[in-house]
């Protein structure tokens, strides 16, 4: 997995936002970490996480492109996350086949 660290002043002020150390706070492609630690939620655009990634992470947002403000409402889902014990409380659930039936 090839992790980012925060760039902008701004992602810094909302993580501050939050409560969150900007120095346990990552992502990759496709989701956020805090901690090291997978937290089910994406950090595609909306749009695209609707679309291919729904099954796998929370998509928090209605934005059409990554804003600031989508950096915001994800970056509530991982507080969110880290309250729940550090999975998103509405993190998908993949069954195995077995276990639905199929």
């Amino acid at each position: 997995m090839s992790s980012h660290r925060f760039s902008s002043d701004h992602y810094k002020d909302v993580a501050e936002k939050y409560y969150l150390d900007e120095n346990l706070l990552t992502h990759d492609d496709d989701s956020w970490y805090y901690d090291g630690k997978w937290t089910c939620v994406s950090y595609r655009p909306y749009d695209e996480c609707m679309r291919d990634y729904r099954y796998m992470n929370v998509c928090p947002t209605k934005n059409k492109q990554l804003t600031s403000t989508e950096i915001e409402d994800q970056l509530f889902a991982v507080r969110q996350s880290i309250e729940n014990g550090g999975e998103h409380p509405q993190c998908p659930t993949i069954y195995d086949a077995y276990d639905i039936g199929v």
